[in-house]
């Protein structure tokens, strides 16, 4: 659960509120920060095992034609200006997951498609039902002791990793 900065919640409540919106991208020692002007549409799905985010940037002076966001870390945060001060409260972080480019008359944009840590475990190839068979003496257990003692691939009567 997030906890906003005391002087966010405050702010809120008033009615003469300055919204803000920022985007952190991070990979590999890499970082892009977002803010208005360049973030132009942000939607957000906020469930117990659904986290999703639609994001659209500004790409008109072609800046983010030969980025490539796709894996990188993503934080949203949204917030106020308080007192000549900018607050933010970021949500869980996601991940790029998609990114295409689109483009209207004088204008490019880029889409980029955002999930969390619960729609990345459900999109897990690790998912697998096991169901041994007479045929197979493997387990889950033997398959799972080969990686952890350096097979470097699965053992070959491994039904996840078929011929």
């Amino acid at each position: 659960m997030r906890t906003p900065h005391a002087s966010l919640l405050e702010e809120q409540k008033t009615a003469n509120v300055t919204p803000l919106v920022r985007l952190v991208l991070t990979n590999n020692g890499s970082s892009a920060t977002y803010n208005q002007g360049i973030l132009l549409r942000c939607e957000v799905t906020e469930q117990v095992y659904n986290q999703t985010a639609e994001i659209t940037l500004d790409n008109r002076n072609h800046s983010l034609d030969d980025i490539d966001y796709k894996g990188w870390k993503a934080v949203l945060s949204f917030g106020a200006t308080v007192d000549s001060s900018d607050y933010y409260s970021p949500l869980a972080p996601m991940w790029v997951v998609e990114q295409r480019f689109d483009s209207a008359p004088k204008m490019k944009f880029l889409y980029l498609s955002l999930i969390g840590l619960p729609n990345l475990l459900l999109e897990d190839r690790a998912s697998y039902t096991h169901t041994p068979s007479l045929s197979n003496p493997l387990n889950i257990h033997d398959i799972f002791v080969a990686i952890c003692n350096g097979a470097e691939t699965p053992p070959a009567t491994n039904p996840l990793y078929p011929d």
